[in-house]
């Protein structure tokens, strides 16, 4: 295991590896909060589906991170649930951020193993997509009560 350690310290030390770090990390955040928001609402993804005017696979290649939505795909999304997307630009200094990409892969990685260990199964309208838990890996869909 500390070989994948080792091999993604070495992708995330380059600029493009931590730009497609930053991306990963991003849609996982969107795809998080939209599974704890469906949680919440009880909506399914045959709900969402019908909601969106979209496959049921449509939306479970998006919560499965199967696919990279794009910014209007993400407001649509929001949108079916009762939210907003609030985009952002933080500084880097003002929150954990890209640059200790080598701990957060960590952290991850550490996460997920312990999810795979522990045994704990994904289903459908839950959130554990890749990063959920994990700091830094929430986005702004904001309720809009």
């Amino acid at each position: 295991m500390s070989d994948l350690v080792d091999q993604l310290g070495e992708l995330a030390s380059d600029d493009a590896g931590r730009l497609e770090y930053a991306h990963e990390l991003a849609v996982s955040a969107f795809t998080n909060s939209v599974a704890r928001r469906m949680a919440d609402l009880g909506v399914s993804q045959a709900d969402l589906a019908r909601r969106l005017g979209v496959s049921r696979a449509r939306v479970s290649h998006l919560l499965q991170h199967k696919a990279s939505p794009t910014l209007r795909t993400m407001v649509e999304v929001a949108n079916a649930l009762g939210c907003d997307i609030i985009p952002a630009v933080t500084p880097r200094n003002s929150q954990p951020g890209v640059e200790d990409v080598g701990g957060r892969i960590q952290d991850l990685l550490a996460h997920l193993l312990g999810r795979v260990e522990g045994g704990v199964a994904r289903h459908e309208g839950g959130a554990g997509g890749v990063g959920a838990g994990v700091p830094g890996a929430d986005v702004g869909v904001a309720d809009d009560h």
